[in-house]
Parts: structure tokens; sequence; C-alpha cells
């Protein structure tokens, strides 16, 4: 994302530089993984028994690890890499590095995301509520959807967009509203992710296949339909660069 590219290919992380894809390094963790992302210059590795890493851009040196002593089920990152939010069952962790995690209770949680700025955090659970939150984590707003929530992101157009069961959902900044932007007839939407200009956003709509729309538009910009390999995730880099993770290590 941005100065690296990051993929992973069973317990192998690989990354590769920003500007020309050319190889940086790659390791192997010891569990398996429940979240990979990058931010600033920073990788961030989250295995399922709760180990999470923080490794250097440039060249894979570890900067902290952190054992959080409970099963993690996702990760969200800000866009510095300084602060990772963490599900677990019941509840966000939210680790800023150098310093202990602090728990959010979140009964049902199944996803989390972070604001441009890393100011405000937006949780998503079973029930289908989102819920809006400092990075202290005091209350700032809430709604509901229709479905459990899937996935989340934040907009830098100025709000966030969850996905649940066969629909993408826009959610106010503040949580005070929700409306529908589309449904994905037959399909589960998740891994949304934003533009870095808020023009876009893309979602997993299967294994095999991803798409992303314009906004307001909500005009089809591409869809990838792969024949026979599998979609591990999407995100957007700088600009309009949009990334799709396949299983296997490849991108």
């Amino acid at each position: 994302v941005g100065s690296v590219l990051v993929v992973f290919d069973g317990k192998e992380v690989l990354v590769h530089r920003g500007a020309d894809e050319a190889p940086r390094w790659r390791h192997n963790v010891e569990g398996e993984l429940a979240g990979l992302d990058a931010g600033g210059d920073v990788v961030i590795t989250l295995e399922t028994q709760g180990k999470l890493v923080f490794w250097s851009g440039a060249d894979g040196v570890v900067l902290e690890t952190i054992a959080l002593g409970e099963a993690a089920r996702s990760l969200a990152v800000t866009r510095n890499g300084s602060s990772c939010a963490i599900v677990v069952d019941g509840a966000v962790l939210v680790v800023t590095r150098g310093s202990a995690p602090r728990r959010i209770e979140a009964a049902g949680a199944t996803a989390a995301a972070w604001s441009r700025d890393g100011a405000r955090l937006a949780i998503g659970d079973a029930s289908g509520a989102v819920r809006i939150v400092s990075s202290a984590g005091d209350a700032v707003g809430a709604t509901t959807l229709e479905e459990p929530v899937a996935s989340l992101c934040f907009s830098p157009a100025g709000f966030w967009i969850a996905t649940g069961g066969e629909r993408i959902f826009r959610v106010a900044e503040d949580g005070a509203s929700v409306e529908q932007i589309t449904r994905a007839g037959g399909m589960a939407p998740d891994c949304v992710c934003a533009s870095t200009d808020g023009s876009m956003f893309a979602v997993r709509l299967s294994e095999t296949v991803m798409m992303a729309l314009a906004l307001p538009s909500r005009d089809t910009a591409v869809q990838l339909v792969y024949m026979d390999r599998k979609i591990a995730g999407v995100a957007f880099g700088p600009d309009r660069l949009l990334g799709v993770g396949l299983h296997g290590g490849d991108g």
C-alpha cells in the first residue's frame, strides 16, 4: 500500500516495493494469518493466536512484537501504520506502538475500520450495529444495518462504507444515518476499501469475483473474474491504484 506492496502465501509474507514491484523481503510467520496490512513504511502481521508484529517495510526488521493473549479475528491499521484495531471475541483491542493494548468492549464484533486521520474507529457486529467511537473508545454515534456487518472502511469523501448480506451501505461519518448504496444479488460482498481520493470503492463479491464502483454515480469502474484463482483481498494504494491479492502469494 503506497511505499510497499504486501501479499502472503500461507504463512509466508512477501513484501515488494510499491514503485516498481521489485521484491524487498520475505518472512515466515509462526501461526496462521488473521490479518496483514501496511501503513507508512511499516508492515503489520496479525496471527490468529494473537501475535501482532510491526515490521520495517524497508528491510523486514522486527520493530515490535505484542502478545495479545487471546485469539484474533481481523486487523485494521491507520494510514501511518502507528495504530491497529484487532477484533477479538467480544471486543476490539486498540494497539499503538510502544503502548499497552486498550480494550473496547464490543459484543459480537465482526469488523473494524479507522477514519482517515485515525481519530475515529467504526466497529460493526453480528447484530448489524455500526458504532463510531473515538480512538480512546468514547461514543460518537451509532446506527444499525439490516444485516450482520461483514466489512467496513472509511471513504475520504467523508463517510463510512459497510457491507452486510448482499448489500453495501453508506454510513454517515458520525454514525447518525445509513443508506443503501447497492445490492450484489446472490453474492456476499466483503473486504470493502475506498480509493484515497474518495472517488471509488472496491469489494470482493466472491472468492473469484471483485468489483470497483465509482461514487457518487455508482457506475462500475472495473470487474475482475478469476477462473482458476481465489481472491484473498483487495486494497487501494495511492491515487486510484487498486491491488488484488490472490491466494498463492500473487497480486
